[in-house]
């Protein structure tokens, strides 16, 4: 089986879109954490997260296949670190904030399980990325995923999301004196205190979105 894993982790950087796109498909399979195979997914994550990535820009199918993989190897956080990067995290906060995003919410999973290594919380905390229109007028990669996560209740920003894990990415964020300083200082681009605009989700029915 090993030998066949091994092929399919090769198709993910084939030249032909279809054979990328159902070597994604295939590989969701064995990469639950707990299964047999997750070992040898890990031991061999560095091959697999860049082609994953590329493949989260492609079609709905294979880019929930290829994230949903992507969730299940960062469950362990060796996996997180291959991850650590501003080009990644970057990649990362666009596919949860541009509208059209059909995975936006398998990716804030990803965030989350991100979000538990320290670095991931350091880079985020001073990324920069490209400003959205619909969410906020700044470049700043917390500021959108605040808003975001506000304006995308009751998929109301995007048809196909709801936003909720980001809860935990904020959870986790407030580990950190940076952390708690960005929820409680005044952002530049509207003046308003952060954690004010996340704390009327306390008593939300949604529990993910709540227990965050």
């Amino acid at each position: 089986m090993e030998s066949q894993l091994n092929e399919l982790i090769d198709f993910l950087k084939s030249p032909r879109s279809d054979v990328r796109q159902m070597a994604a498909s295939y590989i969701v399979g064995f990469s639950k954490p707990g299964s047999e195979y997750f070992a040898f997914l890990k031991a061999n994550a560095e091959r697999l997260v860049r082609p994953l990535l590329v493949i989260c820009h492609e079609t709905p199918i294979a880019a929930n296949s290829a994230m949903s993989t992507l969730v299940n190897l960062t469950t362990d956080t060796t996996v997180c670190r291959l991850l650590a990067d501003e080009d990644s995290l970057s990649m990362i906060v666009t596919l949860i904030t541009v509208p059209s995003s059909m995975i936006a919410d398998t990716t804030c999973m990803l965030l989350s399980n991100l979000t538990k290594l320290d670095a991931i919380c350091r880079l985020l905390d001073t990324l920069n990325v490209s400003e959205v229109p619909g969410i906020c007028n700044s470049p700043k990669a917390m500021d959108q995923l605040t808003d975001v996560f506000v304006k995308g209740m009751d998929k109301q920003y995007n048809k196909n999301a709801q936003f909720s894990f980001l809860a935990s990415v904020f959870a986790d964020m407030t580990n950190f004196p940076f952390g708690r300083r960005y929820f409680l200082e005044r952002t530049a681009y509207d003046g308003k205190l952060p954690i004010t605009k996340i704390m009327v989700f306390s008593e939300y029915p949604d529990i993910i979105r709540r227990g965050g």
